[in-house]
């Protein structure tokens, strides 16, 4: 039972691995697109389309993990800072 279990564990691992990479790819491989080239695609046909919203979407989502991340990342040097007054 210890090692079904093992191995699902190990199987479950590898396929959120390969799953987070192939998602990483297709992050990765949506930004070479141009917003022209998305029009473009967009004109062709409506899975083209699909993909192109999709595209903006992903674009719009990491732009504001971004910033989200720079506003925590701020606030905890603030935090930092106003302990350092506090401090003297």
């Amino acid at each position: 039972m210890k090692l079904i279990i093992k191995k699902n564990i190990h199987v479950l691992k590898t396929s959120t691995c390969i799953y987070l990479l192939w998602f990483k790819w297709c992050i990765e491989s949506s930004t070479m697109f141009t917003k022209s080239q998305e029009k473009n695609m967009a004109k062709k046909n409506r899975s083209a389309r699909r993909k192109s919203k999709a595209i903006r979407f992903l674009r719009l989502f990491f732009r504001l993990a971004k910033q989200l991340l720079a506003i925590l990342k701020m606030w905890e040097w603030l935090k930092e800072l106003i302990r350092a007054l506090r401090a003297e």
